[in-house]
């Protein structure tokens, strides 16, 4: 899947049985969080960041 946040400008490519609900948790009371962009995309193994500089790499 492809995750897109607009608002904090990051990217991230993951496997398509991630828990999506723990990233919408984990990022519940930043801005962007509602701005969340879901879509199906070739199944990536293992899930990559676009941006290793973010925050959500470092959740891998």
């Amino acid at each position: 899947m492809l995750i897109h946040s607009p608002a904090q400008g990051w990217w991230a490519l993951v496997r398509r049985d991630f828990p999506i609900s723990l990233l919408k948790t984990d990022f519940s009371g930043q801005a962007g969080a509602c701005n969340l962009i879901l879509s199906s995309v070739h199944e990536v193994q293992p899930p990559s960041i676009v941006n290793p500089d973010t925050k959500i790499s470092g959740r891998w």
